[in-house]
């Protein structure tokens, strides 16, 4: 392969950065679903590093208590429909997070939006799991002829 072809392939990857990433980030959705839901949300924390407030109600606590489950914080996780329904939407440049359960929009309009999201901490982790994926993806489309 000729060094302009090389030159004019890499210009083409550098055109379209957007599209590799989110490529990269499709091959590992189960990942970023997971960072979300039991890195964070499990844990009591929405996508900004912040403990989700308000906390819970006490009939909440006691029920919780009842079913061994974590009530000294909110994880927004009975019987895990609501987590189920976690699912990554793709936009031309970006990625969100979204969910199809029938709790989600209370859920978000008692715990804010930002329950959907990646903390500072988990978008280092997916740049970590997506970093092979990505130099794969770039190292095909540069030696594309």
């Amino acid at each position: 392969m000729s060094f302009s072809k090389i030159l004019e392939n890499v210009i083409r990857v550098e055109n379209t950065m957007n599209e590799i990433v989110l490529l990269a980030v499709k091959q590992n959705e189960k990942f970023v679903l997971d960072l979300n839901v039991n890195k964070q949300l499990y844990q009591g924390m929405n996508g900004n590093g912040d403990r989700i407030r308000p906390s819970y109600a006490n009939s909440t606590i006691k029920r919780k208590k009842k079913k061994g489950q974590p009530y000294n914080r909110v994880t927004l996780k009975d019987e895990g429909d609501f987590y189920e329904g976690f699912f990554v939407e793709y936009g031309e440049k970006d990625f969100t997070l979204q969910g199809d359960d029938e709790k989600t929009k209370y859920l978000v309009h008692r715990y804010g939006r930002n329950i959907f999201g990646l903390t500072e901490k988990s978008i280092g982790d997916l740049i970590k799991m997506i970093e092979e994926d990505f130099i794969k993806i770039i190292k095909v489309k540069i030696s594309d002829s």
